[in-house]
C-alpha cells in the first residue's frame, strides 16, 4: 500500500513541476552579456566621434567592471543639454533608452555650465542605462564589506567606484554589521 501512495505521490509531483516547465520556458535563460556597450548620443561629435548617434565610435564604448559585471565609461562633456541610450555589440538592433525600455525613448542629460566629467553606467541584468549626473550611485560602507569579496571594511570606495551588489549573500560575524550608506557622484 506505502508502494502505491509513494507512486501517486511522484507523479503528482511530477506533474506539478511539468507544468511549471511549460507555463515559463524561458525564466530560466538570461539575456547573454553583450560583446560591447557604448553610450551614442547627441554628445558624440563633443567626445570625439566623428559625429552624434553613433554606437560604434570608440570614444563612447563602455568597459565591463569585473566587480559586478556593470558596463561604465566616463567623458567629459561640455555644458549643454543632451540625451544618450545605450546600444549592445556597437550596432542600434538591441539598445536601451530611458526606464531601461528596449527601443526607449532617449535620456535627457544636463551638463552644467563649466562642464563635466560624467560616468555612464549600463547594467545587463536589469538593462538600466543611467548616468552619475543625474542618479546618485550609492554605496553602503560597512563592516560586513569583506564577507562580499571587497578588500577593505568601512571604505565607501572598497569594491570600486559606484560599486553594488545585486544580490548580496553572506554570513556575518556577531554581532551584526555596522553600516552607514553613503552618495558618491
Amino acid at each position: 500500500m506505502a508502494s502505491r501512495r509513494t507512486r501517486l505521490a511522484w507523479l503528482a509531483l511530477l506533474a506539478l513541476l511539468a507544468q511549471f516547465a511549460v507555463l515559463a520556458p524561458g525564466a530560466a535563460a538570461a539575456d547573454p552579456q553583450p560583446t560591447a556597450a557604448s553610450v551614442p548620443g547627441s554628445f558624440g561629435g563633443e567626445v570625439g566621434c566623428p559625429g552624434d548617434w553613433q554606437p560604434e565610435c570608440a570614444a563612447i564604448q563602455l568597459a565591463k567592471r569585473s566587480n559586478d559585471d556593470v558596463w561604465s565609461a566616463s567623458l567629459t562633456l561640455p555644458a549643454g543639454a543632451y540625451e544618450y541610450k545605450a546600444a549592445l555589440n556597437k550596432t542600434w538592433d538591441v539598445s536601451y533608452g530611458l526606464h531601461a525600455e528596449s527601443g526607449g525613448a532617449n535620456i535627457p542629460l544636463v551638463v552644467p555650465a563649466g562642464g563635466a566629467t560624467v560616468t555612464f553606467f549600463y547594467d545587463q541584468v536589469t538593462h538600466w542605462v543611467t548616468a552619475d549626473l543625474t542618479t546618485p550611485i550609492i554605496t553602503a560602507a560597512g563592516s560586513f564589506q569583506s564577507e562580499l569579496g571587497c578588500p577593505a571594511a568601512g571604505r565607501p570606495t572598497a569594491c570600486a567606484p559606484g560599486c553594488r551588489t545585486r544580490t548580496a549573500t553572506a554570513r556575518t560575524p556577531s554581532p551584526p554589521p555596522r553600516f552607514r550608506p553613503v552618495t558618491m557622484r
